[in-house]
């Protein structure tokens, strides 16, 4: 090819970035779409080798020179990666590195790349949609016979001891029922978290004072958080009101706060919870959160961000899994009930963080419009709780 045409198509072509080498692995030309991706000027980087775009580890690793063994003995070396741009946020291109040679002797390489960080955001997302339905599927239909069994277990221990308590005079026997029933009130509260992560725990929807919810949670969470600790808060005046559980919700408050105090641990830190009510436009809809089929629109934002310890990439894409846990005394049952109570309240959540650096949990839930209804606080739920439905068990 003429070297005009070749600057032309260097120059020119943007949708990829072309990179031609020497033998020895220095770049030679630098096309613009490569300037584009990688955010370096070709002055920058021509006469350098090439492994200024590889992450550290994959530079550690050696992953350059095994690039270019490969293409030489072999003709060519594809592979999918993080690279690095010049700002240091990292994408995910797929390359493919050509050997080019001239009778036989090698003249140079060239390497093409495509950002696809995008593309390997939705798979990840929907690999992620699937593997969460399938699970919540299967958790659902093991909570929901489990809830039976325990219903009938201590159904049984209260009628039980109702009956022993005339003739049980030094209590003892009453004493060991009232242990297998705070077992099995272990057990129905894990069944519960189990059946909000699959989206099948019992809601009652009505319009929520979401700022209320969140004092209420906190007020909880302080009690029980180390002193070092500090809980921050920042809820405008006029609190949006938001159509949910309030008892769901704040479940979903208490367990993201708590998850942070948790990741913080004995070391002084701060945990903080901003709620506000925004546009959130399809762009971002499309980034954050591609797993949860979210239209533009107005939503409630609970942002909950803690200056803890902070996850690796592996943690992240395990997070929401049921037991999925890295405390020594954990369920893994917290942030799984918090996705499924998001999923039933037709929202999405996502999360940031990188290890050193601390975590930020960001709920979306759609903003209530105008309601007749007066909000509901979690005080107010309780009392009409306590009027609703009930289980009564009749002995003939």
């Amino acid at each position: 090819m003429p070297d005009d045409l070749l600057d032309l198509f260097l120059s020119t072509t943007q949708d990829y970035g072309i990179i031609l080498l020497d033998p020895d692995g220095r770049i030679r030309r630098w096309s613009r779409g490569a300037e584009q991706l990688f955010g370096y000027q070709a002055s920058e980087m021509e006469g350098t080798p090439a492994y200024e775009i590889f992450v550290p580890p994959d530079r550690q690793a050696g992953v350059p020179e095994v690039e270019l063994q490969t293409a030489r003995e072999h003709g060519r070396a594809e592979d999918e990666r993080w690279h690095l741009r010049k700002d240091g946020t990292r994408f995910w291109a797929s390359g493919v590195m050509i050997a080019l040679r001239e009778n036989g002797t090698l003249r140079g390489y060239a390497k093409v790349v495509r950002d696809f960080t995008e593309r390997r955001r939705m798979e990840e997302a929907v690999r992620q949609t699937q593997r969460l339905e399938s699970v919540g599927i299967l958790a659902a239909g093991v909570a929901h016979d489990f809830n039976n069994v325990l219903t009938a277990i201590l159904g049984n221990v209260s009628l039980v001891r109702r009956r022993l308590k005339a003739s049980d005079g030094d209590g003892q026997i009453d004493g060991m029922l009232a242990g297998a029933e705070r077992a099995g009130n272990r057990a129905a509260e894990l069944v519960k978290q189990l059946l909000n992560y699959a989206g099948k725990g019992r809601r009652e929807m009505r319009p929520v004072d979401i700022c209320q919810v969140v004092k209420d949670a906190l007020a909880i969470v302080q009690a029980s958080v180390s002193k070092k600790i500090t809980i921050l808060r920042d809820m405008p005046e006029n609190c949006p009101t938001i159509e949910a559980d309030v008892g769901q919700l704040q479940q979903l408050v208490l367990n993201l706060v708590l998850n942070g105090a948790e990741a913080i641990g004995d070391n002084e830190g701060e945990v903080s919870v901003r709620v506000r009510i925004r546009d959130v436009h399809q762009a971002e809809l499309a980034e954050l959160y591609a797993g949860f089929p979210l239209p533009t629109r107005p939503y409630t934002e609970i942002e909950v961000r803690d200056t803890g310890n902070g996850m690796d990439e592996d943690t992240l894409q395990h997070i929401f899994d049921p037991f999925f846990t890295t405390k020594f005394l954990g369920r893994g049952l917290g942030l799984a009930a918090a996705l499924g109570i998001v999923r039933a309240h037709g929202g999405g959540i996502a999360v940031k963080s990188t290890p050193g650096n601390g975590t930020t949990f960001t709920v979306l839930v759609p903003a209530e419009q105008e309601s007749e209804d007066s909000p509901l606080t979690v005080a107010e739920a309780v009392t009409e709780s306590a009027r609703g439905e009930g289980l009564v068990l009749v002995v003939d």
